[in-house]
């Protein structure tokens, strides 16, 4: 994300620029633009001018997955759709806040693309039948046989 893991605050700037440069090049021979963009506020706040990206970007593609994983020492959707009632903490890790929260800070409805995880997240819990949401889960799951990689199937 712009800004993010080792970039510069102006990157925030230097992204519009950047898409600008690109519309100018694509318009011409027909072409379009699209980002895949953070969900997470936390991501999205210091990475994106969301009134400025929208004038040059044809569609955003909003990566409304991973919001828990197994990086987490909890269970967690890593795709849901809304908040838990129960849980306050995480009111912003889901679908409905982020997609919302990009209309609220200016991305036309219509160039918004829900982007959703088609695949899971696996767990390995302290207590196998402890199995809700939210449950103690200090390691990953076992690797997916066609993912190989721990934690997703």
């Amino acid at each position: 994300y712009p800004g993010s893991r080792g970039g510069k605050p102006e990157d925030k700037r230097n992204f519009v620029i950047l898409l600008r440069e690109l519309k100018q090049a694509f318009e011409p021979k027909g072409y379009i633009l699209s980002s895949a963009v953070a969900a997470g506020k936390h991501f999205m706040d210091p990475a994106y001018d969301v009134p400025q990206i929208s004038k040059y970007l044809d569609f955003i593609n909003v990566m409304c997955y991973d919001y828990h994983g197994s990086w987490e020492t909890r269970t967690g959707h890593h795709s849901p759709l809304y908040g838990r009632p129960n849980n306050p903490d995480d009111f912003q890790l889901n679908v409905n806040f982020s997609i919302n929260y990009w209309i609220s800070k200016g991305a036309p409805r219509e160039k918004l693309i829900l982007g959703m995880g088609t695949y899971g997240r696996a767990f390995t819990l302290r207590k196998a039948e402890d199995r809700n949401i939210g449950s103690a889960a200090p390691q990953k799951g076992q690797a997916g046989p066609y993912t190989r990689e721990g934690g997703s199937l």
